[in-house]
């Protein structure tokens, strides 16, 4: 049986949750950065970020383990957090400069989205033809 305060349909997402849970002063974990960089990810963990604080965080491929993500890579995450009255928000993820194992490092507001030009059309307002 799985806590309900926990359960999602990512088990990475879960135990992100579940270390909030446990409520240890530092929790350094390896995950993917679409948990943070993705809203409805970052809100899913919402338990979590509004205890912790993100203190320290490295950017670095998927493919650098051997035998996984041998196509296509994605980005992963090695990330300190502190518990912290403050936590994190969505607006702190944004503003974050990400260091990349590569020496480089980036900022989600250096980026341009076509979310904040096109909304998406709530089902109810489309029109049938």
């Amino acid at each position: 049986m799985v806590d309900e305060d926990i359960q999602t349909r990512d088990i990475g997402l879960s135990s992100i949750l579940a270390y909030g849970k446990l409520d240890p002063e530092y929790v350094a974990i390896l995950h993917p950065l679409s948990y943070l960089i993705k809203k409805p990810n970052f809100n899913i963990l919402k338990p979590f970020v509004d205890k912790y604080r993100l203190v320290n965080a490295l950017v670095f491929s998927s493919q650098e383990f051997s035998q996984t993500s041998k196509l296509t890579g994605f980005p992963v995450l090695i990330a300190v957090y502190k518990r912290d009255e403050v936590g994190t928000r969505y607006e702190d993820i944004q503003k974050w400069k990400f260091r990349t194992l590569e020496g480089g490092e980036f900022s989600l507001y250096q980026y341009d989205y076509i979310s904040n030009y096109v909304h998406k059309i709530q089902k109810s307002t489309r029109k049938r033809f």
